[in-house]
C-alpha cells in the first residue's frame, strides 16, 4: 500500500520521537545546526516573527492599482504551487511570502504596465499544517494560522487533557526534537511559547506513560484518528506494527522539509 507523504512522514516521526523521549532527557534541545538550539537562539526567534509563505491550496485576491481590470477577487493556488494571472501567464507562489510575490509580479507586468503597484492579500491559509499529539483534548492534524505559537496550537486544539505533563512538551522539527515546559510559559517565560513552522509536531506526553510500549499503543489510536480525518491516507503495515508493538523502524535520517 502506498503511504501519503505528509502523514507518513508524520506518523514515523512520532514513532521517533516517543522512542527518543524514553531514552534521552526533557532538557533534550534542538542541535547546534537548528534555529532553535538554546535559550538564547529562542529569545531571538521569538523577537523576530517567522515570515509566512504562501502554498498550494492557499486563497489569495491580486489587485494592481488603477487597473481594475486585473484585479482578482479570489483565486485558489494549485497543487503545483501557481495560479494563472492575465497578461503574465503563470505565476509560482509556493514557499513565497506576500511582499516578493507582490515585487516579482510588479516586475513581470511592467512589460505591459507602466509602475504597476501590486498588492496581494491572502483570504485563506490552508497550505500549513501542524500536528498536534498526545495528552490534548482534540488531537489531530490543524491548519497553522499565521505566527502560530506553541501555546496557540494546543488552545486551538481545546487544551490539556487531565493526564498532561506541561513539563515536557515535546516539538519535533526536521527530525529534532525539543522540549519545552508550557507551566513556565503561562508564567511569562517566552523562552518556552516558540513560533511553530509548516510540519512541525507538537506531542503532550502523558505523566502516567510508563514506558514506550505503552506510549506506542496510546499513540495508535490517536493516529487512527487522524488517518480517519485525512481521507486518503493509508498506513503500510510496517507502521503499524511499530505504532501498535513497539517495534523499531528499520529506516533512519528520515526528515521534514518544509
Amino acid at each position: 500500500m502506498r503511504v501519503s507523504g505528509f502523514l507518513a512522514k508524520m506518523s514515523l516521526l512520532i514513532v521517533f520521537l516517543l522512542v527518543s523521549c524514553s531514552t534521552s532527557s526533557k532538557s533534550a534541545k534542538f542541535t547546534k545546526d537548528s534555529s532553535m538550539s538554546d535559550n538564547t537562539s529562542l529569545e531571538a526567534q521569538l523577537q523576530k516573527e517567522p515570515e509566512f509563505t504562501l502554498g498550494p491550496g492557499d486563497i489569495i485576491s491580486v489587485k494592481v492599482h488603477r487597473h481594475d481590470d486585473l484585479t482578482i477577487s479570489s483565486v485558489r493556488i494549485r497543487l503545483d504551487g501557481k495560479f494563472t494571472y492575465p497578461l503574465i501567464g503563470d505565476v509560482d507562489v509556493k514557499g513565497k511570502t506576500v511582499k516578493t510575490l507582490e515585487a516579482e509580479m510588479a516586475d513581470r507586468l511592467k512589460e505591459y504596465i507602466v509602475n504597476p503597484q501590486v498588492m496581494v492579500n491572502p483570504t485563506t491559509i490552508t497550505s500549513h499544517k501542524v500536528i498536534v499529539a498526545g495528552e490534548i483534548t482534540t488531537p489531530g492534524v490543524i491548519t497553522m494560522e499565521e505566527n502560530m505559537t506553541l501555546l496557540q496550537a494546543i488552545i486551538k486544539c481545546g487544551g490539556f487533557s487531565t493526564n498532561a505533563d506541561k513539563s515536557g512538551v515535546v516539538v519535533v522539527r526536521e527530525g529534532q526534537t525539543a522540549t519545552f515546559d508550557v507551566k513556565k510559559a503561562f508564567k511569562g517565560d517566552m523562552t518556552q511559547n516558540i513560533y511553530l513552522r509548516s510540519n512541525d509536531i507538537v506531542f503532550v506526553p502523558t505523566t502516567l506513560m510508563a514506558d514506550v510500549v505503552t506510549g506506542l499503543t496510546r499513540l495508535s489510536s490517536i493516529l487512527g484518528f487522524i488517518v480517519s480525518a485525512e481521507s486518503g491516507i493509508i498506513l503500510t503495515p510496517d507502521v503499524l506494527d511499530i505504532l501498535k508493538y513497539g517495534k523499531k523502524s528499520s529506516s533512519t535520517g528520515f526528515s521534514i522539509s518544509n
